[in-house]
């Protein structure tokens, strides 16, 4: 068993008591209260914080691009090196088209799950909140 100050009176007692024995001063109540205050403003940093992410991301989803350059896919006869540049800036141009697609379809996710982000965040402001 540990000794302890009132924080009031000054006067020295059992930290296993709820109540200072000289003036009635509340000890362990106010520890809880303080616990569940910096519990609520962990939660509000937290929404907060998935709120901003959300932001980000869909930024991000907005600006991103894709810089392909597409290959001149002029198609040659002959022999079979020309149908070999044939085949390479066909090839070229299915991957430009397949980079395309995929950037496409990250802007969509990424600004689709931003949106996501920022209601979890804000549930949980309200939760804090009590809403």
């Amino acid at each position: 068993m540990a000794t302890i100050k009132c924080k009031e009176c000054g006067k020295e007692m059992s930290d296993t008591l709820n109540n200072c024995s000289n003036c009635g001063y509340p000890l362990k109540s106010n520890i809880k209260n303080k616990q569940l205050i910096i519990g609520k403003n962990k939660q509000l940093i937290i929404g907060i914080s998935f709120i901003v992410l959300g932001i980000i991301s869909i930024i991000w989803g907005l600006i991103i691009t894709y810089n392909g350059i597409p290959s001149i896919s002029e198609i040659y006869g002959g022999d079979a090196y020309t149908g070999i540049q044939n085949a390479a800036s066909i090839t070229a141009n299915n991957i430009n088209e397949l980079g395309n697609t995929l950037c496409v379809g990250l802007k969509g996710i990424l600004i689709v799950m931003g949106g996501a982000i920022i209601i979890y965040g804000t549930s949980i402001i309200l939760k804090k909140e009590g809403k």
